[in-house]
C-alpha cells in the first residue's frame, strides 16, 4: 500500500512534527562534546593519577538506554584495543561479583533516576568500588552526596540519546586524566570538527537529492531494516542505530555484526523469501520461495570502516552477495575520518540524521517515547 510521506525538504511540512528540537538537538552535537569535554577538564578527580593504573584492576559502566547504555556500548568498542584492564557495561540493578575497591566504576543517569542504575550504584558503593557518578541531578546524586562520592552534574530537560556528548565524553576524559588511556584530546578535536562537517552535508536545509540521511530515511519507509557492523568497531554503531531507529522512528529493526552472525543468525535468513519480482533469487537465494513467508520487506544496511581487517571486509561482500537477493534493498555506510574516535562517531552522527529523518517523513514526532513512558508509571505502581 502506498505511502504519503512528509516532504523532507520542505520545512513547513516537518517542522511542526519536531516540537521538541530532535533534529536540533543533533546538529548541535559539536557544541555539546566541546561542553562535555570542558566539564570533565575541570572535573576533581577522586583519586591519584600517578597511581590510578596500578590500583584499578577493572572498569564498570552502570548505565542503560539509549544515552548511558549507548555510551558503555561505543566506548566498549572504541576501547576495545586500547584499554589494558576489563571494561564491562552492567545494564541490571546489579553488579558483576568481582566489583570490589580496586574497582572504577562509572554510574550513569541522565536524569539520575534510573532505578536500575540507582540500585547497581549503591551495591557498588557498598563494595567500597571507586564510584563516579554522572547525572543532571535525582537520586543518583542524592547518593553521591550522601555517601561522599564523586558527582559530575551534567546538564539536564533533554533526552538522553541526545546527551552523549555529556555522557560518554566526559566519562573518556576522565579515563584519559587517569591515565588509563592515551591522551584524547586530538581525536576529540577531529569529531568535533567532523560533526560541524556532518552537520552542513547532512541538515534539513540540504535537499533530499544532496543529502544521503534523508535519501536513505525515504528509502527505508515501508522496510524492516537489519543493521550489520563487525566487531569490534561497527558493532556498537550497528546497535546504536537499531536504537534509534526505535526511539525515534518508532520502527522495530534488529541489529548485529561479522563474524558473530555468520555462526547463528544467518540461519535465519533462510525463512526471507525473494523480493516480489525476482524471478530466481540470485546467488545464495532458495530455488523456489517459500509460500509461507511474503516477499522480503528487509532493508539491508552494512556498515564498513576504512581500518576493517581483510577477512572482515570479505565476510562483509560475502554477506552482501548472500543475502541482497533476499533484500528488498542493500544500503551502505561508511565510516569517515582519521581517527578511531572520529570513524565511529561518524558512523553514530549520520544513523542519528537517519532515523529522525525517517520519523518525519512518517509523520512523526522523534522525541516522545510514551511506551517507556507507560512503563516506568507500571513500575512505578
Amino acid at each position: 500500500m502506498a505511502v504519503d510521506l512528509v516532504d523532507l525538504d520542505l520545512p513547513e511540512t516537518w517542522q511542526p512534527l519536531d516540537g521538541q528540537g530532535m533534529l536540533s538537538l543533533t546538529m548541535g552535537y559539536a557544541r555539546q562534546f566541546l561542553e562535555g569535554k570542558a566539564l570533565a577538564d575541570e572535573f576533581p578527580l577522586p583519586m591519584n593519577p600517578r597511581t590510578a593504573f596500578g590500583t584499578v584492576r577493572n572498569v564498570v559502566l552502570l548505565g542503560t538506554g539509549g544515552g548511558s547504555g549507548a555510551s558503555g556500548q561505543l566506548l566498549g568498542a572504541y576501547l576495545f584495543s586500547e584499554l589494558e584492564v576489563p571494561f564491562y557495561l552492567s545494564q541490571g540493578y546489579g553488579i558483576p561479583r568481582f566489583v570490589d575497591d580496586h574497582s572504577l566504576v562509572f554510574a550513569v543517569s541522565h536524569s539520575g533516576n534510573t532505578e536500575e542504575t540507582v540500585a547497581a550504584a549503591q551495591e557498588a558503593i557498598d563494595r567500597h568500588a571507586k564510584v563516579i557518578a554522572i547525572s543532571a541531578g535525582g537520586r543518583l546524586a542524592e547518593i553521591a552526596h550522601r555517601e561522599n562520592v564523586p558527582h559530575l552534574a551534567v546538564p539536564g530537560g533533554l533526552m538522553p540519546r541526545a546527551a552523549l556528548g555529556y555522557l560518554l565524553v566526559p566519562i573518556l576524559v576522565i579515563l584519559d586524566r587517569l591515565g588509563l588511556v592515551a591522551p584524547k584530546g586530538r581525536q576529540l578535536y577531529e569529531t568535533i570538527e567532523l560533526f560541524k562537517t556532518m552537520a552542513d552535508e547532512l541538515g534539513p536545509e540540504v535537499p533530499t537529492a544532496a543529502n544521503p540521511a534523508k535519501r536513505l530515511a525515504v528509502d527505508l519507509v515501508g522496510r524492516f531494516p537489519v543493521v550489520y557492523g563487525s566487531i569490534e568497531l561497527t558493532a556498537a554503531v550497528a546497535a546504536r542505530f537499531k536504537n534509534q531507529l526505535a526511539e525515534n522512528s518508532k520502527v522495530l529493526s534488529i541489529a548485529n555484526a561479522v563474524p558473530a552472525l555468520h555462526h547463528d543468525e544467518i540461519v535465519g535468513w533462510e525463512s526471507v523469501s525473494a523480493p516480489a519480482g525476482d524471478v530466481d533469487g540470485g546467488a545464495g537465494a532458495a530455488s523456489t520461495a517459500d509460500p509461507v513467508y511474503p516477499p522480503s520487506p528487509v532493508g539491508l544496511i552494512l556498515i564498513r570502516d576504512a581500518e576493517d581487517p581483510d577477512k572482515i571486509r570479505h565476510r562483509l561482500e560475502v554477506t552482501r552477495t548472500v543475502l541482497a537477493p533476499r533484500s528488498a534493498a542493500v544500503f551502505e555506510l561508511r565510516t569517515r575520518g582519521t581517527t578511531r574516535l572520529a570513524r565511529l562517531f561518524s558512523g553514530v552522527y549520520f544513523a542519528d540524521f537517519v532515523s529522525i529523518y525517517l520519523a518525519l517523513a512518517r509523520g512523526i514526532d522523534p522525541t516522545p517515547v510514551p511506551i517507556i513512558d507507560h512503563f516506568k508509571r507500571e513500575m512505578a505502581r
